[in-house]
């Protein structure tokens, strides 16, 4: 199981949007997927490889999740994963 928030304003604007996946692999397919057809380009989706702890929410894993497209080669992040959760 892997779990993804969007990138937003807030942190609790980007919990109400968390997102659940069975694998890497499916939020990677799902994620590109939503990116190319909001963009009408090709996207490339990549996680940052160091994780990080997020304690304010419980993530123990998370990572970046970036994109880029053709237009904008440059890695920007669209939100965060991770596989691990623990109670705050």
């Amino acid at each position: 199981m892997i779990f993804f928030r969007p990138q937003r304003s807030s942190l609790a604007e980007s919990m109400t949007e968390v997102r659940e996946f069975a694998d890497y692999t499916e939020m990677a397919d799902t994620l590109e997927r939503e990116c190319e057809e909001t963009l009408n380009c090709s996207c490339n989706l990549i996680t940052t490889i160091t994780p990080v702890n997020d304690d304010r929410i419980g993530w123990r894993d998370s990572r970046y999740v970036l994109v880029s497209t053709p237009d904008e080669p440059n890695f920007h992040p669209i939100g965060v994963c991770c596989t691990e959760v623990y109670t705050v």
